[in-house]
């Protein structure tokens, strides 16, 4: 099977890129269906090439340079996500017996006993879910 229906497909080509038209090739080329299809597909063609302005290779260099270092970053930053999620857990763990560990000064202050070790466990974990909730964000 052969791509090229008409063997003056190529002269169809190079006549429209150049415009310089022989009659005899202009007349083929309205009769037979293949080498106008190329011509038409040619001009088309020709005519997105004038609208088309391509960007600068330096500046697609540069951005993808800048896109490799950023997802390295990214890459590297990473265990500092987890890092800071893990003493977040530690710091919340850490922080909410130090409300029962002083039960005795600290059950006159409410009047119930109870809400005041409540409240810091709650507040505590609170701010622990809103500082690991904003590190996954930022990890997105």
């Amino acid at each position: 099977m052969s791509l090229i229906a008409c063997c003056r497909e190529r002269d169809v080509w190079r006549s429209v890129s150049t415009g310089d038209w022989t009659p005899a090739l202009r007349e083929h080329a309205g009769h037979c269906p293949a080498c106008r299809e190329v011509a038409l597909v040619s001009r088309g063609l020709i005519g997105l090439t004038d609208s088309i302005s391509l960007p600068d290779p330096h500046r697609i260099w540069w951005r993808t340079r800048w896109l490799e270092s950023r997802v390295a970053a990214e890459r590297a930053a990473k265990p500092i996500a987890v890092c800071q999620r893990i003493a977040v857990f530690v710091a919340v763990l850490g922080l909410a017996p130090l409300a029962f560990l002083d039960w005795p000064q600290v059950s006159h202050w409410s009047l119930f006993g109870l809400a005041v070790p409540v409240i810091a466990v709650v507040a505590l974990g609170g701010l622990g879910f809103l500082f690991a909730w904003r590190a996954a964000g930022a990890e997105d």
